[in-house]
């Protein structure tokens, strides 16, 4: 006989999202630890608003706690020490989108977002500082996503764009993201469905996919392409961050 995994059970194994994780760190930040205690009132908000249990919301308080103070942790997810990395980079940021996202989604956790801060200043810093170069390749492209832009290329064709530059490891990158629609190109007519927020929330759970690459150039950077599905459309997507310099 089969035994059905429990609605508890459903929601531990369902992936965590940038959204919920970027609500969930920018929280973290700015209120004391014990409100992530599966006991407490605060706790059951998050889970209500997350559609997890309170177990759940618990155990990644606790990893997050772990990336922040360099505590031994196991079956951490990349896209948690991305976020925890993209707040330390970009709080300023990854608060803006938190605060977005609680809005858009109806979440009732905007007291939270502005809570006492609860954490010693110079914690996230030393945190950051043990945080490999690629993960901060990730969180800093997810900075930039959030000035991605509706685009007419000069091809012909239509999709989002980005530019700018971003610091990893100590290096400056020079970076874009493009997100062409693809067969616009060769029909006037066909427009695009998505909107910018749509094509930024979808990369960047995508970004964690980018890899080191040399160059045609000879430079070195990161480097990501795939096709992306959105609103009954397909995207050909391309990232890079190519390091400045030598």
């Amino acid at each position: 006989m089969t035994d059905f995994p429990t609605d508890e059970e459903k929601t531990l194994r369902r992936k965590w999202t940038y959204e919920e994780l970027a609500v969930l760190v920018t929280i973290y930040f700015h209120n004391d630890f014990a409100i992530g205690d599966d006991g407490r009132s605060e706790c059951q908000l998050m889970a209500d608003s997350f559609g997890r249990s309170t177990s759940a919301v618990d155990r990644q308080w606790r990893n997050v706690d772990s990336i922040v103070k360099s505590k031994p942790a196991f079956n951490v997810g990349a896209l948690v020490r991305e976020t925890v990395v993209g707040y330390l980079n970009n709080p300023v940021g990854v608060e803006s989108f938190a605060g977005r996202t609680c809005e858009t989604r109806g979440w009732p956790l905007s007291q939270l977002l502005v809570g006492a801060p609860g954490v010693d200043p110079e914690t996230p810093v030393e945190a950051a500082k043990s945080i490999d170069p690629q993960s901060e390749v990730v969180a800093s492209l997810r900075g930039l996503l959030e000035k991605i832009e509706l685009k007419s290329f000069s091809s012909g064709s239509k999709g989002f764009f980005v530019q700018g530059k971003i610091t990893a490891g100590g290096l400056r990158y020079q970076s874009q993201v493009s997100a062409v629609l693809i067969g616009s190109r060769n029909d006037p007519m066909l427009q695009v469905h998505a909107n910018e927020r749509d094509v930024q929330i979808a990369l960047s759970d995508e970004v964690s996919g980018i890899a080191r690459k040399t160059f045609s150039s000879g430079k070195q950077g990161y480097y990501l392409s795939l096709k992306l599905h959105l609103k009954d459309q397909r995207f050909q997507v391309s990232m890079q961050a190519v390091a400045i310099g030598g």
